[in-house]
């Protein structure tokens, strides 16, 4: 009797796992906080030169910035 409870009890252990385990994988994750843009601003030269790029900072939620810029 002791035997059957435990193997009950294992396998019910085992079968909450697994529930939890896969209700845990459907969850997406985050945005990131902050996402790097990079624009080129003009089509690529031949040349050696630099290439002007612009710089865009992405935020996933409203920011307030503070201090010296």
């Amino acid at each position: 009797m002791i035997r059957h409870s435990l193997q009950i009890l294992i396998i019910s252990c085992v079968t909450l796992v697994s529930c939890a385990t896969e209700s845990i994988a459907q969850i997406p994750p985050p945005p990131p906080p902050v996402r790097l843009k990079i624009e080129m601003l003009t089509q690529r030269s031949r040349s050696n030169g630099p290439i002007p790029v612009q710089l865009k900072l992405e935020y996933s939620s409203p920011q307030t910035l503070e201090g010296d810029l």
